[in-house]
């Protein structure tokens, strides 16, 4: 059965230049494959800052929308300059890929909504 909630997607702009975020499975095993790191587990996020695991993590997120896309092109489209704004658009991506599955608990509201609401619970 066909669900009814796209996997969401998010843009950011990086070095001038936008690319699509999509927050799926393969995006989840590509990290998984690559560092070794379960990208579901809380231990994970606290090291999204090794250059390894962002890379890994960067490329699995864009792979769906652009598949050009190196490890080093990455390397050179992310760096200390946009490092915090990549890392905050990663964690966007994560919150609106949890806040669109068909769960009866599922929040509502903006990515920004559910940041703040995720951080005072």
């Amino acid at each position: 059965m066909q669900s009814d909630n796209p996997t969401p997607t998010i843009t950011v702009r990086l070095s001038g230049n936008d690319y699509t975020l999509i927050f799926d499975m393969e995006a989840m095993k590509i990290v998984k494959k690559e560092t070794g790191k379960n990208p579901l587990s809380e231990e994970f996020w606290d090291e999204l800052v090794d250059p390894e695991v962002l890379t890994a993590f960067f490329y699995g997120l864009t792979r769906a929308h652009h598949p050009d896309l190196t490890y080093e092109k990455i390397g050179k489209i992310i760096h200390l300059g946009n490092l915090e704004h990549a890392i905050t658009k990663i964690s966007e991506a994560y919150v609106e890929a949890t806040n669109t599955g068909e769960s009866d608990n599922q929040e509502t509201g903006s990515v920004e909504e559910n940041q703040s609401q995720k951080k005072g619970a």
